[in-house]
């Protein structure tokens, strides 16, 4: 086949064209699913954060109904999949999960211990169906008494670990 050098640059103009178009898009999308992703790990570890500490007395006093308001609270995020109660002893004290798949994820969780590294969440991926969930863990702590004699020099307490909760937001959104 015999074509002209015009037909050969505009064939090669073009090829250069959607190559580079083809380039940009999938750079975009993941760009897009990375910065989602990143978005929903801070959410969750703020999130956790808040539930822990909210949690608190209902942990302390082993009140389920405290823990039950605190753990249906986070049903307000739409992303949200299971939660984790447990005491010190990694007893569970409340677990909630929306469906069957985050319920295997929930037993999984409640129980495995700390993640390597002191990391405060890991990523489970699903082997049926492939769902991916953010599994969050963070301490609970009770609440340090405040100084009453602030001319004592005496160092401030550590709070206690009194608990544990593990929170789990879908990454299907």
């Amino acid at each position: 086949m015999n074509s002209s050098l015009t037909t050969k640059f505009n064939f090669l103009t073009i090829t250069v064209i959607l190559i580079t178009a083809v380039s940009i898009g999938s750079l975009m999308v993941y760009r897009e699913a990375t910065t989602k992703s990143e978005e929903l790990r801070q959410r969750g570890l703020i999130t956790a954060a808040m539930l822990a500490q909210a949690s608190e007395y209902g942990v302390y006093t082993e009140n389920l109904d405290a823990l039950k308001k605190v753990v249906l609270s986070a049903h307000m995020d739409p992303d949200f999949a299971y939660a984790v109660v447990s005491n010190a002893d990694n007893g569970n004290l409340i677990r909630d999960a929306i469906d069957p798949a985050s319920e295997s994820v929930v037993t999984q969780a409640s129980g495995s211990g700390p993640y390597p590294g002191g990391s405060l969440f890991s990523e489970v991926v699903l082997l049926e169906g492939g769902q991916r969930y953010f599994d969050f863990r963070v301490e609970i702590k009770s609440s340090p008494r405040a100084n009453l004699f602030a001319d004592t020099d005496q160092p401030s307490l550590a709070g206690k670990v009194i608990g544990y909760l593990r929170l789990g937001l879908s990454e299907e959104r």
